[in-house]
């Protein structure tokens, strides 16, 4: 379902509608950083003033270290051809990440990156993130599902908008009780209350997207990073030039 051919059928995500135009805001970029435009981004977060990145594709999915002023890769780790990398999510100084339609999860030392284990999980794996001692994480469908880093289940939680199921919830991100998930194969991020499930806003990105005229359909919005020192958010997409500094309002 998310293998670059596929993508390719789907129409650019810039003329995707929005759910809800009424409750859209817009992002104010802040800052532009320089990002390998060979990186099909799967998920991505900061700690400690670094990037941490998971990239997808059969044979070229890896895990990474990037300079956050300068987006230079510092340390990479490549997976087996065998596995396509999707979501990534820190807890206890171990990174997670899954893989799509493998069934496992891999667990990294900090920061070597060093493999630890490998964890079984049933289903697709899509986006993953951190929500206090658990972990959330998407499969594609319009559910949500806190595990424990073991991805023993916890609970499902349901994401609607105006009673509409939002399905396709890829990469996440978790701050201060709100979830941030991509659409896939929309131009924006949906703000979701992590109690209830309901959406509360629509950040429209496609002003992002124009900004970067050389993409092609398969280089969709696709990673989302909170850095809770300063509270602000990164976003990039699959093979973008670019990761923003940005501001929600």
């Amino acid at each position: 379902m998310k293998t670059p051919l596929l993508a390719l059928l789907i129409c650019a995500c810039v003329s995707a509608p929005l759910y809800g135009a009424d409750q859209s805001v817009i992002p104010k970029v802040i800052r532009r950083i320089p990002h390998d435009r060979s990186a099909f981004t799967q998920g991505l977060l900061i700690h400690e003033g670094v990037f941490y990145e998971s990239t997808g594709r059969y044979g070229h999915s890896r895990i990474r270290r990037l300079s956050a002023e300068t987006g230079q890769i510092l340390l990479e780790k490549r997976l087996p051809d065998s596995l396509f990398g999707e979501g990534l999510a820190l807890l206890d100084d171990s990174l997670y990440q899954l893989t799509w339609v493998s069934g496992i999860a891999r667990q990294y030392s900090l920061p070597s990156l060093e493999l630890k284990n490998l964890i079984p999980y049933s289903g697709e794996g899509w986006g993953l993130t951190t929500v206090g001692m658990h972990l959330l994480m998407s499969n594609g469908s319009h559910n949500l599902f806190v595990i424990t880093k073991d991805f023993k289940p916890v609970r499902t939680i349901p994401v609607f908008h105006n009673g509409r199921p939002m399905t396709a919830l890829n990469e996440l991100e978790y701050a201060n009780g709100l979830i941030y998930a991509n659409q896939w194969k929309t131009s924006h991020i949906l703000e979701i209350d992590y109690s209830s499930g309901q959406v509360l806003r629509i950040i429209d990105c496609r002003d992002i997207i124009n900004s970067l005229p050389d993409l092609t359909p398969k280089d969709v919005l696709n990673g989302i990073a909170h850095d809770p020192e300063t509270g602000s958010f990164y976003i990039t997409g699959k093979n973008w030039p670019a990761i923003f500094k940005v501001q929600f309002p």
